[in-house]
């Protein structure tokens, strides 16, 4: 997902059982404001206090009907000033993640339900990063190319007629300096870092689906419009998801073991099917290989005590109609603590920011009576009134123990194995094995304690009080927030390739792939252990939030110790059978054919065991949904104009078209064609376009439809002569959930002139237009007064049977009390519904020079992305919005260039220069400027090559390398959620060092 704005995907369970409130009144936390609130009627209480916080307050007049509320009058958390007013009223409250918040009565409101191989070029690789144009690989050797796959095509021996695609060879992977396959990937301007990656996870980002990244996983999203928009292939076969199952973590693919990494940035459903709307990414793994690589390496950073650890190891083996690779990667890489960096405080004073410290401290916050600072430096064992600090507030960095970065370790397996079995049959196995654990710390938990006068360490700052409030920190008792990571990812595919007659080739292959995660968050604290605790009269066994630090019995800190552990698996079978060759003879060449079809099962699982609110850890339903997808596809090249036909103006002309129909068992049906052009009108000159639509269909979390509520509110309404409706609302997941749609089309040229050896420029520009997005509304409430924003989900005068069966769904809340069907005027369904867009438009810009001089090769080369538009809209009748230049979006321009050379006595160097432009943070109030952002990257490497053929040193590399060479921090945000600085467009790491050894056997 790319913005919060356009994709709030789960909203939480609008319900009513005393439990469920209190577990979701954790995490509804807000700024302090200031309430004057008088004792008496609990209506008019609760309006004024929905006015005074400017929040969303749900409740049904027959539970509240003569019921009085305390009087709430200074600055409090939101929270706190609910639950004064709510104290002794026997109700609860509940929160979704839209903050509206829902008044019940536990005792009457029943809880609701819960490839391509690049053809060879003569010359060494510069390590420049390649681009492949649209038509024929080369116009070499044909028998040499005919057994070629190449990403974006099923057409062997072709590249994607009309499309660009970006190629990281071997040489060049080696050349960044870059440890890990995601890392490589980011470092693409076509890839922005929103989404699931550990920095942004880490820093809390709810932007571009960071939520949904429980693994700390990583995914590549091409154009900004999402992880769950790009589809990332290994060997050009689909892989399981992780997570929620929306993206593919690259943070599992061994970079030791990659021969490649192919990009194609262009819709590309035609071709895969599903996903592939900002484009694809093929990851190829090494096979062919003769001999054992072995790869070491260390890294560290400058500034703090991050280090990077990388062991990697290879065996190949050829034999007369067969091959066998091994590979095996260990990867170890500590964590980025905040306190490295001075821009990771909630105090941003110092960087001319705000002052975003906590009030939730330790010491803590005495609320009672007024305001009391409790004292530093003092157990809290013999503290009195007079002691207390009136008028003065404790203040806490909440980013103490926090990691920006994570720590992350990795095993990782790769087998593949080719045998000839007969004349033109062959058979492949490949299969891969990771295992990653990892662990976050975050902020600690705060709570708002409530100290009954029976603990033994009790301090009243004003007399007359049978309990007191403390605003608390448990920073000191149980740590930061920390959340361990067991992530297990396994995949086997195995199939056939034969010569069936001519050029013809049929390939079958099934595969199976699974990976399960495992999450365990502790340190927080237990409700229910935690009120006992508090309420004990033993000074050896209560505790004691009197006091600076942790200052109870460690038997106690450990009995109110919560958690939640959570495990998620993802499976996938798919089967998979293609057959392509020449159809015709024609003029222009030969016209070729791929048809075929696919197979495929998905199965997401998660369950939860939680111990934050009970007494006893409770187990939550076993939450799963499964599909299952059939399609067939098929593509046809047209080479229209040839060599053999070639005129003036003409020397090639080449026409693709290529459908594909997928039918998903949980929704239907889907077509999407794509169309390419080549044109070549001399040598040197290729002008290119494609036209295509591609979709994203719903994840199976998306669809499941237990986490929501049916509930009759009377909500404002200025087309109605009260003012007011009554209104049906629908909150919560959809299992009537359509794709996501996407018209996609480019145009570009390539231009590398004969008269000028080594220069090539192309230019892509695009456009997509991406509708039918799934998004629900930021405040439900909001929804009639701005009908022309959100009719598409606004039904009015709805008939009878409509609003009856909605009466009648389980777990219906009536906040009206008015069962008469004939009084609702209005339904909105505010579920996850297909209704937001997003336009996108912009260009790719690459450039690449090589010549060779009298010191060695030199290359030169561009990288550049640029965005014109990136408007987005809430529904279909909302007007477009630009968001291109502001915080949590991508940034107009991209750029990374390189310099690089090779001397013949193997002595290498490369420099990179990555741009991010300046935007706008549009958060802050007044908004700010966020600079510009520059880092440059060098290498130095010896290859001691093999003249020294009895030595030790025959086959062995050594090289070191330096990210951000010159230690350029982040540019400056003030906005405590993200640290200081925007995740999604900038490294927190700093300078990074590493020195790495390959040894070739």
């Amino acid at each position: 997902m790319t913005k919060s704005t356009t994709r709030k995907l789960t909203r939480a369970a609008l319900l009513g059982s005393a439990s469920l409130a209190l577990t979701l009144s954790a995490a509804y936390a807000e700024q302090a404001v200031e309430f004057k609130i008088e004792s008496g009627s609990l209506v008019t209480a609760l309006n004024e206090y929905a006015r005074q916080s400017d929040q969303e307050i749900l409740f049904s007049s027959d539970i509240i009907a003569g019921k009085e509320a305390k009087a709430v009058n200074g600055v409090y958390e939101p929270q706190e000033a609910l639950e004064m007013i709510l104290a002794d009223t026997g109700l609860v409250y509940a929160v979704d993640d839209g903050d509206t918040v829902l008044i019940s009565d536990p005792t009457k409101v029943a809880a609701a339900p819960r490839t391509f191989r690049v053809a060879q070029v003569d010359q060494e690789s510069d390590g420049t990063l390649e681009t492949v144009r649209g038509g024929r690989i080369d116009d070499g050797d044909k028998d040499d190319v005919d057994t070629i796959v190449v990403t974006g095509t099923n057409i062997r021996g072709a590249a994607p007629v009309g499309s660009n695609i970006f190629v990281l060879d071997r040489e060049a992977i080696d050349l960044t300096g870059l440890s890990t396959t995601q890392d490589v990937i980011k470092s693409l301007p076509q890839n922005y870092g929103g989404g699931p990656n550990e920095a942004t996870t880490a820093s809390g980002s709810t932007a571009s689906g960071a939520s949904f990244n429980p693994g700390l996983g990583a995914g590549a999203n091409l154009r900004g419009l999402g992880t769950d928009a790009t589809l990332t292939l290994v060997n050009g076969r689909r892989v399981v998801g992780s997570g929620f199952g929306a993206f593919v973590d690259l943070s599992t693919i061994p970079l030791s073991a990659v021969e490649r990494i192919e990009v194609l940035p262009d819709g590309s459903s035609a071709i895969y099917g599903s996903d592939a709307v900002g484009g694809v990414v093929n990851v190829i793994l090494r096979s062919d290989y003769d001999g054992a690589d072995t790869r070491l390496r260390f890294g560290t950073v400058t500034d703090g005590n991050q280090k990077e650890y990388q062991v990697g190891q290879a065996f190949g083996k050829s034999w007369e109609g067969g091959n066998a690779l091994l590979a095996y990667e260990y990867y170890n890489r500590g964590e980025l603590a905040a306190e490295d960096r001075e821009f990771a405080t909630d105090d941003l004073r110092p960087l001319g920011g705000d002052d975003f410290r906590d009030i939730f401290s330790n010491p803590g916050n005495i609320i009672t009576g007024g305001q009391f600072a409790i004292p530093p430096d003092q157990d809290g064992t013999s503290l009195s009134a007079n002691d207390l600090l009136p008028g003065v507030v404790n203040l806490q960095d909440s980013r103490e123990g926090f990691y920006i970065l994570p720590q992350q370790e990795r095993h990782s397996v790769y087998l593949t194995a080719n045998q000839s079995l007969a004349e033109g049959v062959n058979l492949f196995v490949e299969g891969k094995y990771a295992y990653r654990d990892a662990e976050r710390r975050s902020g600690a938990f705060t709570r708002t304690l409530t100290v009954p006068s029976t603990n033994p360490f009790f301090v009243d700052p004003v007399g007359g009080n049978d309990s007191v409030r403390i605003r608390y920190s448990f920073i000191d008792d149980l740590g930061a927030s920390t959340t361990l990571i067991d992530v297990n990812s396994y995949g086997i595919n195995a199939g056939l390739d034969a010569e069936v007659f001519g050029d013809w080739v049929i390939e079958a292959y099934g595969g199976y792939g699974n990976e399960v995660t495992k999450t365990d968050n502790n340190n927080r604290f237990n409700t229910v252990a935690l009120a006992a605790a508090l309420a004990d009269p033993d000074p050896a066994t209560a505790f004691n939030p009197f006091g600076d630090g942790s200052n109870t019995n460690p038997n106690t800190i450990e009995s109110i110790r919560g958690f939640v552990m959570s495990e998620f698996e993802n499976e996938q079978w798919v089967a998979n059978v293609l057959a392509n060759g020449t159809l015709v003879k024609i003029p222009g060449g030969d016209v070729k054919l791929a048809f075929g079809g696919e197979y495929r099962s998905e199965r997401f699982r998660r369950d939860q065991l939680d111990f934050r609110t009970t007494a006893v850890p409770e187990a939550d339903p076993t939450f799963m949904l499964s599909r299952d997808v059939f399609a067939a596809f098929g593509e046809v090249l047209i080479p229209v104009v040839g060599s053999d036909n070639a005129i003036p103006g003409i020397r090639r002309f080449e026409v693709s078209v290529a459908g594909r129909l997928d039918d998903y068992s949980d929704f239907g049906s889907t077509a999407n064609p794509k169309v390419g052009v080549a044109w070549e009108p001399f040598n040197g000159l290729s002008l290119r376009g494609t036209y295509g639509t591609s979709f994203r269909p719903p994840q199976l979390f998306e669809l499941n439809d237990t986490a929501g509520s049916v509930f009759l509110f009377s909500t404002v309404d200025p087309t109605s002569p009260t003012g007011r409706t009554n209104t049906i609302f629908l909150t919560g997941n959809n299992p009537d959930l359509n794709p996501e749609k996407a018209t996609t089309w480019t145009a570009g040229f390539d231009f590398a002139p004969t008269f000028w050896n080594g220069f090539s420029l192309n230019f892509t520009f695009f456009d997509v237009n991406f509708k039918d997005r799934l998004a629900t509304p930021d405040r439900i409430t909001g929804v009639l007064p701005q009908e022309e924003l959100f009719a598409p989900i606004i039904t009015r005068n709805p008939d009878i049977a409509t609003v009856q069966a909605l009466f009648d769904t389980p777990g219906f809340l009536n906040f009206l009390g008015d069962d008469d069907p004939a009084n609702v005027a209005a339904i909105v369904d505010a579920r996850l519904n297909n209704v937001a867009i997003t336009d996108i438009r912009g260009f790719d810009i690459t450039a690449a020079y090589s010549v060779d001089t009298s010191v060695g090769q030199i290359g030169v080369s561009l990288n550049a992305n640029h965005f014109i538009d990136f408007k987005e809209a809430l529904t279909s009748s909302a007007p477009l919005i630009e968001v291109v230049d502001t915080l949590n979006n991508p940034a107009n321009w991209r750029l990374r260039n390189s310099f690089t050379w090779a001397s013949e006595f193997g002595l290498r160097s490369s420099a990179f220069v990555n741009f991010v432009d300046g935007y706008v943070d549009n958060i802050s109030d007044p908004e700010r400027k966020v600079a510009s952002w520059t880092t440059v990257d060098l290498q130095l490497a010896y290859d001691f090559g093999s003249r020294n053929s009895n030595s030790w040193f025959d086959g062995v590399s050594l090289s070191v390398s330096a990210i951000n060479v010159f230690d350029e921090d982040p540019p400056f945000v003030n906005n405590s959620v993200f640290v200081g600085f925007d995740p999604e467009n900038a490294n927190p790491q700093g300078r990074f060092v590493a020195f790495q050894v390959d040894k070739s056997w």
